[in-house]
């Protein structure tokens, strides 16, 4: 798997140029950074969705790029690496990176990220700093009632869709 997250570093190389250690030791951190250290030698194929994707990140992670454009990066996460890989991807931020994403957790959503845009049908419904987010905007985006509760001494939001 190595050799799979090593190619985040090819921008960086020349013609007929070979990776150097310092990209492997790139691509190394980037594996550790999404908690799959002791994956090297792992076969690609021989991964599980989750564990792929966490490969996928590492690999946009060892290219260095300014800019992270990520689709649904969690949608293949059990909730601690979805947790985890959104805690990654604020640190991402946190050291100068613009990241971008979109997600379809809004619990995710509003405890992971500064600002939301908010799309319906192919087009911008609302923007919004994702602590000021409220039960009307949820319930006119998805046409359904949602509560919004403080938890976790009141530094997290839940959000919980109602019914019609």
């Amino acid at each position: 798997m190595l050799e799979c997250v090593v190619m985040g570093r090819y921008p960086y190389l020349k013609n007929f140029e070979r990776y150097s250690a310092k990209d492997f030791d790139i691509a190394l951190t980037s594996m550790t950074r999404v908690g799959l250290s002791g994956f090297e030698n792992r076969i690609i194929s021989t991964l599980s969705t989750g564990e792929a994707a966490r490969a996928a990140f590492a690999r946009a992670i060892t290219q260095d790029a300014p800019v992270i454009l990520l689709d649904e990066p969690t949608s293949a996460l059990d909730p601690k690496h979805a947790i985890d890989m959104t805690s990654l991807i604020r640190q991402l931020a946190g050291e100068g990176r613009l990241v971008i994403l979109s997600l379809h957790d809004v619990n995710l959503a509003i405890n992971h990220t500064d600002r939301l845009i908010l799309l319906k049908n192919g087009r911008v419904f609302g923007e919004t700093h994702s602590s000021i987010l409220d039960e009307a905007m949820l319930c006119g985006l998805y046409d359904n009632p949602w509560e919004i509760w403080s938890a976790g001494g009141g530094d997290k939001l839940v959000a919980i869709p109602g019914k019609i």
